[in-house]
Formats: C-alpha cells, structure tokens, sequence
C-alpha cells in the first residue's frame, strides 16, 4: 500500500539503513515494520549471520515511524519504536533470550523523535498490561488518568525542532488515548468476541465514546490506528443494540458509513479488503468506495485485488484440482461432473479445521439421499504425511470423498488460500458458486447448497 503522508510533501526518495547486533540470540529473526495508514505493515524479516549480525536497506520517501519486533512475537502492542529520515542509519543492540519479545532494544545516537516514541511507548504499554486485567479495571482507570497527565504535559513542555514530528507524535498519542478507553471495554479482545466491561460503575469512564465520531485522518498516524476505529465502531454498536451478537454481526457496509472522513473510510476499506476472497463480495463492499481509495493512494492494492478475484467470479470455471484418495484413485474436478462438489480445505494441525469436520459429516449425512451432491475433503498435510493421513481419516471416520495435496499446491496458490479451514461450493458443470463458502457449523452452508441444487433442477426442468 502506498503510505498516507500528513502535512508534508514527500520528499526525494533515498536509503536508510538499520544495522542490528544481537546478544544471546537464541534463533530468532528481527522484523521491521513502517507505520503506515493506520497500521503496522511489515518490511520482512532479517536473521543475524554467524557473526550476530544482520541489516535492513530500505527506501525511506517521507520521514516517519519504524518498529522493531521479534518475529514470532504475536502481541497487541509494538515495544520498540524507531524515527527515520531520508538518509538515516541506525545502530541497533538487540538483547534476546525465551520472552516472547526481545528483552530491550538500544538505538545508538537515538534521536530526539525516537527518545519521544519510546518514552510514551513505555508508558502506553504499561497502562494497556493494567487494561488487560478484567478482574482489576480500577488500577486500569488510575493507570489511564496518569497517562491522559502525561500526554497533557508532552503537549504543554513541546517536543523536538521537528515540526512535521511534533503533529505526528500529538495525533498518535490522541489515537492511542482512545485506543486504551475503547479496547478496555473489549479487554482487548482482537475479535471483541470474549467478555465485555458493563459493570454499572464503570459506565461513566467510557461515555465520552458514545458520541464520538470518526472524522479525523490523524488517527492514522497511529499503529493502531484502525484497532481504535474497530473498537469505537463496536463499542457504539453494542450500546446501540445492547447485545454483542448484534454488534459482532453488523455488516461491513453498515459500520463504514458510520465513518465520517474519506481518507479513514479508504484506509478501513483497504484493511477490510485483505481478507475478501469473492469477486461478489468485493464488488458488493469495496467498489462503492473506489474513488476514495484511489485518491488516498490505494490504487495499486485495489486493481491488484480486482484482478487476482475477478477469474473467482461466479460462474467461471472452477480449477481442476486432480489428487489421490486415501485408496490411492486419482480424482479432479471433472470427475464430478453432473454433481454438486462441496468442498473442505484442512489439515490434521488444523485444530478449528478438525472442530468443522463433525458439521461436515453431519452435512453430507443430511444430503445423503440425493445423488448429484459430493462432499470432498482435500487435505494440505503433503505426500510426507501419508499414511498417517490416511490412519487419521480411517481412525476418525470421515465418509466424504478425501484427497492429499501438498501444503502450498497449484490448488492453494490459484485460490490465494492462505488460511484453513476453507469450503468451497462448485456447480454441476463443475463452475464456481463460492470459493469462500461459510462454515458446516453456519446454517448458511446447507442453505446454499441448497439454493445451487433448486437452481440446476430448474435448469435441467426448463
């Protein structure tokens, strides 16, 4: 994605470069990450060599944030911030042992706009580990008032003689304070899925999001820039519904016009579009918002989505995969012809691909009477995995139709399938109804499968 810049032009583009020397590395890789349109975007990963260490070379068009994390290190919050100019390189001491992040990051001759970053990162990850307890929300409350003084006093003493950084750094602090209100309420939840904070005396702390809108582009400064407009938009719809149901199944479209500013509905747009797998569903959710996002610099990302989903449109062929069964019969798409394929993407790792396969079975049972409908499992645990496939799928006793392919196969790669389980429903012509079906344990599968065999029947009738 192209970066939103704020209040600067960009500049010529030149290198910057970060050299990092690890002590006691213990086989971790160093990722580096550019804050960029509300979010962390990955710039890849480095390994040290045998001497500890390794670097990043990089184009740097526009001064801004960078951030350093272990790889492997799945937290909510980033630790080890780093502010970069055109130009700019950067001595890096890594200190690493068995945490799940490094244990402290030293930047030689850390300018003044990275001493700032880290100094409020400290005190931004301290107060959200007290709003990540559930069961002591008043040490988060006073934890916060201190961090709302602290933020007042950064503005009140004034920063850096960089006036570009000055704005950058208050709008992120701004964001950030929001951020911490909004997501206590989810206790930080990253699918605002687990238990909320509606005790009656605590009403009073997250009021101020009631009526709070989504119409400055400054948010985007922030790393967690579109965290804080997810946790904004749900806490205001769970308090308009009441409920998290309701809430958690409010469509996309419905929670983006609650967003008042383009370049934040350009940015939501793009994020929401990573994970589309549908031509349908992009034309449906993210081409209404195609002049937006061209001119908040998503051009590329955009007509890049469009044609890697457009030859996924329904009623297009479907990809003739062609794999062997557990009794060793080579079987494809066209095998199937004259039937309705409904088919299941997983693996034996795959713990929420196994919960799926009992609704799977459950499913094929309740269609067992009808003879133009096959259920198919194709399993991505490779060839290495064979016979254990095969004692598995014997041990479990699955009766759909189960194949083997390898863990990244043609099949995956043309369906750009980067996460399991996933279903996938093909016509009797053997053309595409979804490639991105709901779930066994979701009604709506059965009511599609439905649907596509009512729709051949009136074909073959008329």
């Amino acid at each position: 994605m192209v970066p939103i810049f704020l209040g600067a032009k960009a500049a010529d583009v030149k290198q910057a470069t970060i050299s990092c020397h690890f002590h006691g590395y213990n086989g971790s890789a160093v990722f580096l990450y550019r804050v960029e349109n509300g979010q962390a975007t990955s710039m890849g990963f480095k390994r040290p060599d045998a001497n500890s260490n390794c670097s990043f070379v990089f184009d740097v068009q526009q001064e801004g944030v960078y951030l350093l994390r272990k790889a492997g290190a799945h937290q909510f919050t980033f630790a080890n911030p780093v502010y970069l100019k055109a130009g700019d390189k950067k001595d890096v001491e890594i200190y690493s042992s068995q945490g799940i992040d490094f244990d402290s990051v030293k930047i030689s001759n850390a300018n003044k706009e990275t001493v700032c970053l880290k100094d409020w990162a400290d005190a931004f990850n301290k107060t959200f580990g007290k709003g990540n307890n559930r069961n002591n929300k008043e040490a988060f409350f006073e934890a916060y008032d201190q961090l709302v003084k602290k933020a007042a006093q950064i503005k009140k003493d004034g920063l850096t003689a960089n006036k570009y950084f000055n704005k950058l750094f208050i709008a992120k602090i701004e964001s950030e304070l929001v951020l911490l209100k909004a997501g206590s309420f989810f206790n930080f939840g990253e699918r605002m899925n687990s238990a909320y904070d509606s005790a009656a005396n605590h009403k009073q702390f997250y009021a101020s999001l009631n009526n709070l809108k989504l119409d400055n582009k400054d948010i985007l400064q922030s790393e967690y820039g579109i965290t804080t407009m997810d946790y904004v938009l749900g806490y205001q719809l769970f308090h308009q519904y009441g409920n998290a149901q309701q809430m958690l199944a409010t469509p996309f479209l419905d929670k983006i016009n609650r967003v008042n500013n383009d370049a934040l509905r350009a940015a939501y747009a793009a994020q929401h579009m990573e994970g589309i797998k549908t031509y349908e569903k992009f034309v449906s959710e993210i081409e209404p918002f195609k002049q937006i996002m061209f001119s908040g610099g998503f051009q590329k990302a955009y007509e890049q989505k469009d044609k890697e989903l457009s030859h996924f449109t329904k009623g297009q062929p479907g990809y003739n995969f062609s794999y062997y069964d557990t009794n060793d019969k080579l079987r494809t798409l066209a095998d199937f012809k004259g039937k309705v394929v409904v088919l299941d993407m997983w693996a034996m790792w795959c713990a929420s691909c196994l919960a799926e396969k009992p609704n799977f079975t459950k499913l094929e049972e309740e269609f067992k009477s009808r003879g133009d409908v096959v259920f198919v499992g194709i399993s991505c645990d490779g060839a290495a995995k064979k016979k254990p496939w095969k004692q598995f799928v014997a041990r479990k006793g699955y009766t759909s139709i189960e194949l083997l392919q390898e863990p990244n196969d043609e099949m995956a790669k043309y369906y750009d399938i980067s996460g399991i389980p996933r279903f996938m429903i093909f016509d009797k012509e053997g053309k595409i109804v979804t490639v991105d079906a709901p779930r066994p344990s979701n009604p709506a599968l059965k009511e599609l499968i439905e649907e596509t065999l009512k729709k051949s029947d009136n074909a073959v009738n008329h």
